[in-house]
């Protein structure tokens, strides 16, 4: 393996820069299936003035691959440690003719040399760039703004040549793919921070963030060909009845208000209160957002006044409660989850002429909306001896609502037989107690123990019809 890095940084008070450069390449075991790698970084902060500050961080990085198959398929299709493993290894790699020898006893297995001329590479490319903005107009106010952007680029090329068994059977066959995925993203947000009366601590924070991913692909390929000089290189040079042509598009994007705030008192009293409203452009418009709050509160008892005759012995007592939801979007690729998808990959016969034909195959669901968790939490902290003793208890009781489905399964007389769905919802409850001590602690040597016990119930609240059988099951684990 070969691998070079370089690297700048330096900077002063105002300004500080960072910029690296990292090469790696690796030969594979066998032949022609190696990897190789360029990363490049770049970070620049500038405090403009007591108010302003501004940064900037760049990423970018090619990986290229050579895909040589190994091990996977069987047969015409087996990869070469395979065929090397069934080829006879008396006969040679070539005849007198410089033909690959094919073992007359496994004719249906190609050469495990010819296997070696198969080009097939990938290159993916990403660039990763953000900039923020942050402001700071008065004490204790903070206004940022970041905006960042992903753009990730995937090629695969493939040619498999005549001198192979399968690349025979096809006469040569040629494939190309390109995929195009962009994300944006853009956070806003403005936080206040601010202690009055040396006692209490608040923290607020509102914002906004937004993001958008897009993605595209297209592929093509052909068969047939007169010479293999061509590669994929030359798709119109096959002379294949039907070449291979497809593509495909999505694009979804979550848009997301948000607030939170913090108190404390003397360290001893702790609440924080937060509430999202997010909205996801998979879901039709009257079902598009989802608002989910929380809220949080702990006690560190070891702080009161009347704990001061502890602290010899007890370091940490700290009682934590929590309650709030979240949600979870996430239902598979799909452009428009609320609109009927078709395919065209169906063909038909119209008089002597075979015609391309499009089916619906999937309903669109335009009540589909998020899924949604729901947690209540307890828990106790417990601390002994400077801390070198840790005890914590835990319970907790989660419920699971409107679980998205991305194939339900529909009666036979539908026109299709799937859609996605809201369905079912779970119920999980369950104790944890976990033991931590530091036995041994020197300058060489450290020796730290852990202990946990656990227990968990989950268990169907509302079963989904198509789900053939109930979860319900307890766990314990030690």
């Amino acid at each position: 393996m070969h691998q070079h890095n370089l690297s700048i940084n330096g900077g002063g008070d105002r300004t500080k820069y960072m910029a690296s450069f990292n090469y790696m390449k690796q030969e594979g075991v066998v032949k022609s299936n190696g990897t190789s790698r360029i990363s490049a970084r770049i970070n620049l902060d500038q405090v403009i003035n007591k108010y302003v500050n501004v940064g900037l961080t760049a990423n970018y990085s090619q990986n290229r691959y050579d895909n040589v198959p190994l091990g996977d398929g069987d047969n015409e299709n087996a990869g070469i440690l395979v065929s090397a493993i069934r080829f006879n290894p008396t006969l040679p790699v070539r005849d007198e003719n410089g033909e690959y020898v094919i073992d007359p006893s496994r004719s249906n297995f190609p050469n495990p040399v010819s296997l070696l001329d198969i080009t097939d590479e990938t290159v993916k490319d990403r660039l990763m760039g953000s900039a923020f903005v942050v402001l700071k107009p008065v004490k204790g106010l903070e206004l940022k703004a970041t905006l960042g952007a992903d753009r990730r680029m995937q090629k695969r090329r493939n040619y498999l040549p005549k001198t192979t068994l399968s690349g025979a059977e096809k006469k040569g066959k040629a494939n190309v793919y390109y995929q195009d995925a962009t994300g944006y993203l853009m956070d806003l947000t403005a936080t206040y921070s601010t202690i009055f009366k040396e006692k209490h601590h608040l923290k607020a924070l509102v914002g906004y963030s937004y993001q958008q991913f897009n993605t595209e692909s297209v592929n093509a390929g052909n068969e047939d060909f007169l010479m293999d000089s061509f590669l994929y290189h030359n798709l119109a040079a096959g002379n294949y009845a039907k070449p291979i042509v497809g593509s495909s598009a999505y694009k979804n994007s979550l848009g997301s208000y948000f607030a939170r705030a913090n108190y404390q008192y003397e360290n001893k009293y702790l609440l924080e209160a937060t509430v999202r409203a997010d909205g996801v452009g998979n879901f039709d418009k009257d079902h598009r957002w989802g608002y989910f709050p929380s809220v949080s509160a702990g006690w560190v008892i070891s702080e009161e006044k009347f704990m001061e005759s502890t602290q010899d012995w007890l370091f940490n007592l700290k009682l934590r409660a929590s309650f709030g939801q979240t949600g979870n979007s996430n239902i598979g690729n799909r452009i428009y989850t609320f609109y009927d998808m078709t395919s065209s990959s169906y063909n038909y016969v119209f008089g002597s002429t075979l015609m391309n034909g499009v089916y619906a195959s999937e309903l669109g669901n335009p009540r589909l909306t998020w899924e949604t968790t729901m947690e209540f939490n307890i828990g106790l902290d417990l601390g002994f001896l400077k801390n070198r003793i840790r005890l914590t208890a835990e319970y907790f009781n989660r419920r699971i609502t409107d679980i998205l489905v991305k194939d339900k399964s529909l009666p036979f007389y539908n026109e299709v037989n799937k859609i996605a769905d809201n369905s079912g919802s779970t119920q999980s409850t369950g104790f944890e107690l976990t033991l931590n001590t530091a036995n041994i602690q020197t300058k060489n040597f450290e020796w730290n123990a852990t202990l946990t016990l656990a227990q968990y119930n989950d268990r169907w609240r509302t079963r989904p019809d198509t789900w053939n059988r109930p979860l319900t099951k307890r766990r314990t684990t030690t």
